[in-house]
């Protein structure tokens, strides 16, 4: 192992750790996509450096170009008189090493937009951690009762690279699509679009409204039909005076009442 100097010093070292976590941060390279950067790297070295979170040893971006290299350790050897270079980054919290990962690969991997607002949703913990400690960063340990406080959506849609009403349909989608859907979203299939996929499940949702009728109690229904009877006793003859509302309400249901018992009289 190199002998480390400064965190700043560029330099061939290979004690870090490697977890799952960061690993399966953002999603693995087509197939295609490997075989092109093997023969890159095979042909012209490592050229990106790896870059390892210096409080936790641990490699946080480079995965990929780690795992080239260390399968072909001897020919990159005897080629390019090393394996790979890494950077050394100081990071406070996992949550700032995992906004900076995300942020870092944003305009180098050739993922779409749903790709990359998938990536954001599934770390909007961490995400929205790392926003609100840069705030009170910036200014000061207490936040000033001016400050604007940190919109969640907004830092995620700026992270993913598109606006918040299509990281807001995009949430949707995802919590009410089928997997298949989801899938053909992800590798960009003609024909689905986040728009058209969004309002297709929005016009499938059925309508509260209608499907879920609003209960009325016994007594309203009562009171809408006695309105009703009014109204049409009304303009049976809208020259005659007014019917008289006063205890109107209890007349009839005590006549209906009586009626339903064969006792009833015509109502006063």
């Amino acid at each position: 192992m190199a002998k480390k100097t400064s965190k700043t010093t560029i330099q061939v070292d290979d004690s870090f750790t490697i977890k799952d976590e960061f690993k399966n941060l953002l999603p693995r390279l087509s197939a295609d996509d490997i075989r092109k950067l093997e023969r890159s790297i095979l042909k012209e070295g490592c050229r990106d450096k790896l870059i390892i979170w210096d409080e936790e040893n641990l490699l946080i971006d480079g995965h990929h170009r780690y795992e080239i290299c260390d399968n072909h350790r001897n020919a990159m050897i005897r080629k390019h008189k090393r394996l790979y270079e890494v950077e050394r980054k100081s990071f406070k919290s996992k949550e700032e090493a995992v906004a900076w990962v995300i942020d870092n690969q944003r305009g180098r991997r050739n993922m779409n937009k749903f790709q990359w607002a998938e990536v954001v949703l599934e770390n909007k913990s961490s995400i929205k951690a790392t926003a609100k400690a840069n705030q009170r960063a910036g200014g000061g340990a207490v936040r000033k009762k001016s400050a604007k406080p940190v919109n969640t959506l907004d830092t995620l849609a700026k992270l993913a690279g598109i606006s918040r009403p299509t990281l807001q349909q995009i949430e949707y989608i995802l919590d009410n699509a089928d997997q298949k859907t989801i899938d053909k979203l992800r590798k960009g299939e003609a024909g689905y679009s986040i728009n058209s996929v969004y309002e297709a499940l929005k016009e499938a949702q059925p309508n509260k409204d209608t499907a879920t009728p609003k209960r009325t109690s016994p007594m309203r229904n009562i009171a809408v039909r006695i309105e009703k009877v009014i109204s049409t006793l009304n303009d049976i003859d809208k020259k005659c005076t007014q019917i008289d509302r006063t205890n109107f309400y209890d007349k009839i249901i005590n006549w209906a009442m009586d009626k339903k018992a064969g006792l009833a009289e015509p109502v006063e």
